[in-house]
């Protein structure tokens, strides 16, 4: 296993690369571009992250519940002194465009990519805009 600095290299130069999502809706051919771009030696496109189910639902989630928890402390444990600092907002999305990576660099599999796209199957509604 790689050293945790030396995976986050990898992550930063993965972050430098040319990233693309394909987005669609079931039976519009989406699974076909994806087999298509991913015949190119230089892109990598496989399969659905489902990282808005998975990955930033839970983190929004659970960074909530750690905003609580640690406000909670401030005011009973460190009601007279500074406390700790509450995390931001865009900690959600430092640690949600961190984890995206990971899992794109995995995905990966050796493959010397310099573009990269995953497919993302999303219905259409109307209610959202």
């Amino acid at each position: 296993m790689p050293s945790w600095v030396a995976h986050q290299d990898k992550l930063l130069r993965l972050a430098r690369c040319q990233l693309f999502f394909v987005g669609g809706t079931p039976r519009s051919g989406t699974t076909w571009l994806q087999s298509l771009l991913d015949s190119h030696p230089e892109i990598s496109c496989r399969g659905e992250g489902l990282f808005m189910k998975h990955l930033a639902e839970p983190l929004g989630t659970m960074m909530a519940a750690r905003h609580q928890a640690l406000a909670a402390k401030n005011t009973s444990v460190f009601r007279h002194a500074e406390g700790c600092k509450l995390p931001e907002p865009e900690d959600v999305e430092l640690l949600l465009g961190t984890a995206v990576l990971a899992a794109l660099e995995r995905q990966c599999a050796g493959k010397p990519c310099v573009r990269w796209a995953r497919r993302r199957r999303r219905m259409c509604s109307s209610s959202r805009g």
